[in-house]
């Protein structure tokens, strides 16, 4: 049953996601907010979907940034990426090039400012940076959301953390804010099955201010991202049923 359930919810967000995004499409080509309106709708429906459907609920924590600034998060699954989408006024990501040719997921990225980036590619975070400020004029007050680690991963699975959110934070001179979440115990990736329970994304009590130097600086987000990503995992952990 908790199969049925898990497909079910899958085919119904991915529906939604082309229905919802094509909709939403004229407002984002052409108002300047029309994208973010069409990412905090479908996060509405798709937080109804979870937890009618698979018997899970989520919560935002903690105080949202709403300057301008950066905010490095642990990254398990799709979902955290849409409770920052909806949460923060004006986000935008750092995200995998390959992502810009998805469907909707491509069309609505770009609208929001997002930058793409090439993993492994020599002068990749030049051309990133380089995207962001010419997409400055889309999203002039806008939260950049950078996964540090670079790709999603598994409950209490270590991965390193990538010198290139401090160099991003070093270049763009702007106060830097921290995110955890436990997302990833109930909804795994790569995973068929959503466990019941109930979902933490945590903005940290912690403000950043420009100038760390880059020892001090990953050692200081690795650190706290990490210990209240864990714990957030043994307070909150899946239902089996």
């Amino acid at each position: 049953m908790l199969l049925i359930r898990s497909q079910l919810y899958n085919i119904l967000m991915y529906l939604s996601i082309l229905v919802i995004g094509i909709i939403c499409a004229p407002m984002a080509l052409f108002k300047k907010h029309g994208a973010q309106y069409g990412i905090q709708y479908f996060s509405r429906l798709n937080r109804w979907m979870l937890k009618h459907i698979c018997g899970i609920t989520y919560e935002i924590r903690g105080e949202i940034p709403s300057e301008a600034c950066i905010v490095l998060s642990k990254h398990m699954n799709f979902l955290d990426i849409v409770m920052l989408g909806s949460s923060l006024p004006q986000p935008k990501f750092i995200m995998k090039a390959s992502l810009k040719y998805v469907p909707i997921l491509g069309f609505y990225a770009k609208a929001i400012g997002s930058a793409p980036v090439s993993r492994g590619t020599k002068g990749a975070s030049r051309k990133m940076l380089n995207d962001l400020e010419s997409n400055a004029h889309r999203n002039e007050d806008g939260q950049l959301v950078i996964y540090p680690q670079g790709t999603r991963v598994l409950p209490h699975t270590k991965r390193p953390y990538k010198n290139g959110a401090w160099r991003i934070y070093n270049r763009m001179n702007v106060p830097c804010y921290l995110a955890a979440t436990n997302a990833g115990v109930l909804w795994a990736r790569k995973s068929p099955y959503r466990y019941p329970g109930h979902i933490i994304l945590e903005f940290l009590d912690i403000r950043i201010e420009p100038g760390m130097e880059l020892t001090e600086f990953m050692n200081l987000i690795s650190e706290r991202i990490e210990t209240r990503s864990d714990e957030l995992m043994a307070e909150y952990p899946r239902s089996e049923k």
